[in-house]
């Protein structure tokens, strides 16, 4: 392992079907993540 590679980001995922208030659930979590100061990025494939 190259020990000069810097070390990556937390990083989880929210998937589910459609109607099963996944935006809804971002959208709460978003204030705690900035309450702590994470950045938060949300990509829609």
């Amino acid at each position: 392992m190259n020990s000069t590679l810097a070390p990556l980001p937390p990083l989880f995922g929210i998937s589910g079907r459609s109607g099963q208030d996944k935006t809804t659930l971002i959208e709460a979590l978003l204030p705690w993540f900035a309450a702590r100061g994470l950045v938060v990025n949300v990509h829609q494939a």
